[in-house]
Parts: C-alpha cells; sequence; structure tokens
C-alpha cells in the first residue's frame, strides 16, 4: 500500500513511500506514466541506501509489515 507520494524535502526528487500490510514477502514491481530516470531506496530521513538504478521501472523484494521509500528523479 502507497502510504506518500511528495516531494523530497532537500532535493527536487520525488520521495514515494509504501509498506506491506498482508503478512506476505513478495516481488513488488511499480511504473508511472511519469517517466522516471532514475531511482534508489532511502531511509526515513530520505538518505540514500545503496545504488542508484536507473530503470524507468521500480522491482524489488519486500517483506511482511515493512516499510520501504524511495527517492525518484524525473524526466
Amino acid at each position: 500500500m502507497i502510504d506518500a507520494v511528495k516531494k523530497a524535502e532537500d532535493t527536487n526528487q520525488i520521495v514515494l513511500r509504501l509498506h506491506e500490510f498482508t503478512g506476505r514477502r513478495g516481488k513488488v514491481c511499480i511504473t508511472s506514466d511519469l517517466s522516471i530516470t532514475a531511482w534508489q531506496e532511502c531511509d526515513l530521513m530520505e538518505r540514500g541506501i545503496g545504488e542508484k538504478k536507473t530503470d524507468a521501472t521500480l522491482e524489488f523484494d519486500i517483506n511482511p509489515y515493512e516499510i520501504k521509500t524511495f527517492l525518484i528523479d524525473l524526466k
């Protein structure tokens, strides 16, 4: 379930925050009609975690009840 879509506090990126609410683990694939040029997982303070990906589709694994937050660059 998507919890928030907002502008990042310190950059011109978009923050997407979601959580898994069914108690299951699985793969998630998120697409958008907007032109995504890159994305990166971040912590709740909007600091990047891991490498930045240049795919237009967000694909990741999620665990039961896990919260995920991403920084998204748009064209």
